[in-house]
């Protein structure tokens, strides 16, 4: 799978009804699909996608997934519980709808159930990942008193907590992976670094959960500055972090309830400056080659910055935590794009000049610059 993903929590194969009007049919209503999220997720890249359990059960949906794999996505389905017979025969039936299951548990009932994890895995040739779903309730968990949802993936910070019922060395017999909360209070590149840390069996391969809404979910995220710099650094680690997975959530805003947030896009499909973000960055990291060996620099309050090895020459890349706009040295002779706009323009900096950061931007060393190391 690719190093990067997003969570698909609206429906991406809805249709819509238009009136009839002579322009289409004086007489009859037309039905059409509305594809104006997926055109916006082929336009960024993406591969790697998040879906509910819900899109291989309906018929319409698992039809549509093909499409999907036919386009070289890679599916990880997302459903709680080990599955009954019928849903098991499902996944079976239909196994080339998608590259992975992501199955979520309370945390407690995991050592009773990885024995059915490792038949399911054998049985579907798929990999098997395991998501650990905790409760605000339950002991050991870190939750704020305000937090009132629940919560999923294994942090460091639960690794004792998960040692004391089973043995964390030995789920690579039964799974191909666990998946790991990024919490909205959490930077991706730390989460990464504690996580290479923590004494997880090395076997494993992580699914990383990015969170983009507040820890407080009666709150609402709506600066997009913000995001976007959250967006970077996800997608910079995603890149340097072969062969674990990071997840971005969500795609589209999420406007209504609890946990308002922005996404990529608005609701009427419009991207906003985050996907441009990530759409730029994929482009220039793409190639993998040589590695961007990312190294934070620089971790004030308000401007987190890492310096890279982008195309062999030194590259920084900068991440404003907020919409104020700061002014910063340029650190050599070299160009300066800014990441949250559709068409960029590269603006020329010498050396000593002085860069304006309005958002997410990545200085670029000049060829002649001293290559990275």
């Amino acid at each position: 799978m690719g190093p990067g993903g997003l969570y698909l929590r609206k429906k991406w194969d809805a249709s819509v009804t238009l009136p009839h009007a002579s322009n289409l049919d004086e007489l009859r209503r037309k039905t059409v699909r509305n594809d104006h999220g997926l055109f916006a997720l082929w336009n960024l890249g993406v591969k790697h996608l998040r879906l509910p359990i819900d899109d291989l059960v309906d018929p319409k949906t698992r039809s549509r997934l093909a499409l999907l794999k036919s386009l070289d996505h890679q599916i990880t389905l997302s459903l709680s519980g080990l599955p009954d017979d019928a849903l098991a025969a499902l996944l079976e039936a239909y196994c080339d709808r998608y590259d992975a299951l992501e199955i979520t548990v309370p945390w407690r009932v995991i050592p009773s159930i990885l024995p059915g994890l490792g038949n399911l895995r054998d049985r579907l040739g798929r990999s098997l990942f395991l998501t650990r779903m905790v409760s605000w309730a339950d002991p050991d968990t870190g939750s704020p008193g305000t937090e009132r949802f629940y919560r999923y993936g294994v942090t460091p910070d639960a690794l004792p907590s998960c040692s004391a019922l089973f043995d964390t060395h030995a789920l690579s017999r039964y799974l191909d992976g666990i998946s790991v909360e990024v919490a909205p209070h959490v930077f991706p590149w730390d989460a990464r670094k504690k996580m290479a840390s923590a004494g997880f069996d090395p076997a494993l391969v992580l699914l990383y959960h990015v969170r983009i809404g507040p820890s407080n979910r009666t709150d609402a995220l709506r600066d997009d500055v913000a995001i976007g710099s959250r967006v970077a650094e996800t997608t910079m680690t995603a890149f340097a972090d072969a062969p674990h997975h990071w997840l971005l959530d969500t795609f589209i805003d999420h406007d209504r309830g609890h946990g308002l947030r922005h996404g990529l896009l608005d609701r009427r499909y419009t991207p906003r400056p985050q996907y441009h973000v990530l759409a730029n960055l994929t482009a220039l990291f793409g190639n993998g080659i040589p590695p961007l060996k990312p190294h934070c620099i620089r971790r004030d309050e308000d401007l987190r910055v890492f310096s890279l090895n982008l195309n062999g020459h030194s590259s920084q890349l900068y991440l404003p935590q907020s919409r104020n706009t700061r002014s910063v040295p340029a650190p050599g002779a070299g160009e300066w794009l800014e990441l949250g706009v559709e068409h960029q323009t590269r603006q020329p900096l010498k050396s000593g000049s002085t860069v304006c950061v309005r958002g997410p931007g990545l200085f670029i060393a000049n060829a002649e610059s001293e290559p990275a190391t």
